[in-house]
């Protein structure tokens, strides 16, 4: 009965100190319970969530009906903010980007956030207080990237360098080689300001050797189950290639200028020809004397009738 008593009053305080912390007024009261309640980690987690891909996160397998309460303590980019919940229904939040404590089916409960982007990587820490003890957690939280790949041919002064590179990806991506012939391979990962990292693998190529079987390989777990290869092509070929291309665009060039100087050319004869040509001289007009009397004025006919009268006359005077 003692031993129950004392839990009891246990019990009571712990009621008590949720209660401030639930209901308080400032994200200190908040901070000011985690640090003295998380003081030992049971369990150390990693997970990892695609890139804006909704997620859900766990601290432990108890239901609400064991538990008395939720606190989550997110540091992510050097922002620290706080998510409880007590069962008498009361809640905290002081993270306000969308993350929540939600119910699942069977009654567990998980925080939630909405949309994975590369400001939600960080640390996670999480207390549950349920009948007969209380659970701790702390989960480190990254975002899952898939790279950008590259590949090129470096000339050197002492011979040629085959590169290829994964750039931004989330975890660094792992680079391998696929060759006919032994040589030197130089890996670098360096980290971004982001959060991503850029795996960038060198191979030596020996002198006089083809590229037709030379080809890098990246594997990266945004593609579970496959992996990307880039392939090197011979320079020879392509310069073959390029040459081969050059040449009918040039003949091309060469046939389409012919054209359309022969049809300038014998544009300008035929001009040349219609302007030496004499014109040919209108044909004269011929009007007939019928035609020339029916258009005599009334004048000329009134004086050669007059002319007619008076040599008439004349004859009859003799």
């Amino acid at each position: 009965m003692a031993a129950l008593r004392f839990f009891s009053t246990f019990y009571l305080i712990v009621f008590a100190v949720v209660w401030k912390t639930v209901n308080g007024n400032s994200v200190e009261t908040c901070q000011t319970v985690n640090n003295s309640t998380i003081t030992t980690m049971q369990e150390k987690r990693y997970n990892v969530f695609d890139l804006n891909k909704g997620a859900n996160i766990t601290c432990s397998n108890k239901t609400w009906r064991e538990m008395i309460y939720n606190i989550w303590k997110v540091k992510v980019k050097g922002k620290h903010c706080c998510v409880a919940f007590h069962i008498n229904g009361s809640h905290y939040d002081t993270c306000e980007n969308g993350m929540e404590l939600r119910n699942g089916t069977s009654g567990e409960s998980y925080l939630h956030i909405p949309q994975i982007t590369l400001g939600n990587q960080g640390v996670y820490l999480c207390e549950t207080a349920y009948w007969g003890g209380t659970y701790n957690a702390e989960i480190t939280v990254s975002a899952r990237v898939p790279p950008q790949i590259f590949s090129r041919l470096d000339k050197l002064r002492n011979g040629t360098v085959a590169v290829c590179s994964a750039v931004g990806g989330n975890p660094a991506a792992f680079i391998s080689w696929r060759t006919s012939w032994n040589s030197t391979v130089n890996q670098i990962s360096s980290s971004n300001p982001n959060g991503t990292y850029t795996v960038e693998s060198r191979l030596v190529l020996p002198d006089r050797v083809s590229r037709e079987n030379l080809s890098c390989i990246i594997t990266h777990p945004s593609w579970p189950g496959e992996n990307k290869e880039m392939r090197f092509s011979d320079p020879k070929a392509g310069h073959v290639a390029q040459w081969i291309g050059l040449s009918l665009v040039s003949v091309c060039i060469v046939i389409l200028a012919g054209f359309y100087l022969t049809w300038k050319f014998q544009s300008k004869i035929r001009n040349c020809c219609e302007t030496s040509s004499p014109s040919p001289t209108p044909p004269k007009v011929v009007q007939s004397v019928q035609e020339v009397e029916e258009l005599e004025p009334y004048a000329s006919y009134v004086q050669r009738v007059n002319s007619i009268y008076n040599s008439s006359a004349e004859l009859c005077r003799h």
